[in-house]
């Protein structure tokens, strides 16, 4: 009797860690910068960084390759361990650079496309897939960097209304996470497409991104380039925050999110 008490409970407890490790995940964005200025501190600055966070998913931006340089993404894969899904968006010679996603679990339909005003040496695009998070819930994470450059407000404006529109078309009803560099701070109407198909940002709109504190710029105002957007049934945001701040590795500063499980 005792014994079959031991398993049961033994059993019970199983089930409470197999779903205690479903209610939470966190993900994250990050742009890398695609210079290799200082690139040896600024994996040692991403090591220690990553001493300081478990993370499900990032989405990254400009993830370069340098001719004899060793990338951030490549370190992030190895200090990490997680699987990595890259498209390869501008080609110049010694240095290709692309977008990319790091995960625990795997992404299936990986898939890419190009947005509107994309150009030569300036290719943009959105790239995503279906992704297992911890729990075995399916969501679909996009992940994007549009057009740089403050006169470009219209191009931006043209390609969010495109990833919009793509995702009523492709994703309706469906759980989606949207992150990225979207170069947009000073108009914020700009994102009313997201928000009208029931995206909500998870960072407060407030906090920069693009900072006057951050070592690798020089900047007289500071401004909120990186976001991720959510729009999920069955978890809710539970805190958000800077990644890759305190040891910066980039131009930008990232941004995190942990979301947990609504309760039933």
């Amino acid at each position: 009797m005792k014994i079959k008490c031991f398993f049961a409970t033994l059993f019970f407890f199983g089930l409470l860690v197999f779903h205690a490790m479903g209610e939470t995940f966190t993900v994250a964005t990050a742009n890398l910068w695609h210079y290799p200025k200082d690139a040896k501190n600024r994996r040692l600055a991403l090591k220690r960084e990553l001493s300081h966070h478990t993370l499900d998913l990032v989405a990254f931006q400009e993830v370069w390759h340098w001719m004899g340089v060793r990338s951030l993404f490549r370190e992030f894969l190895s200090l990490t361990g997680q699987r990595g899904y890259f498209k390869q968006t501008n080609f110049l010679g010694v240095m290709f650079e692309g977008l990319a996603f790091s995960s625990r679990n795997p992404i299936q339909n990986f898939f890419s496309i190009e947005l509107p005003f994309s150009r030569v040496f300036s290719r943009r695009f959105l790239i995503g897939g279906r992704w297992t998070a911890p729990g075995g819930n399916p969501i679909w994470v996009l992940n994007t960097h549009l057009s740089p450059y403050e006169e470009e407000t219209d191009r931006r404006r043209t390609q969010i209304q495109f990833i919009a529109k793509w995702i009523k078309t492709h994703l309706k009803n469906q759980d989606l996470l949207l992150m990225g560099d979207f170069n947009e701070s000073t108009h914020q109407e700009i994102f009313s497409p997201l928000k009208n198909i029931g995206l909500a940002s998870s960072f407060p709109i407030g906090n920069c991104t693009y900072c006057d504190s951050n070592p690798y710029i020089s900047l007289n105002q500071d401004r909120r380039y990186d976001y991720i957007w959510s729009r999920l049934k069955n978890y809710g945001l539970e805190s958000s925050g800077y990644f890759l701040k305190e040891t910066p590795v980039s131009d930008h500063y990232g941004v995190q999110a942990t979301f947990k499980r609504k309760s039933l």
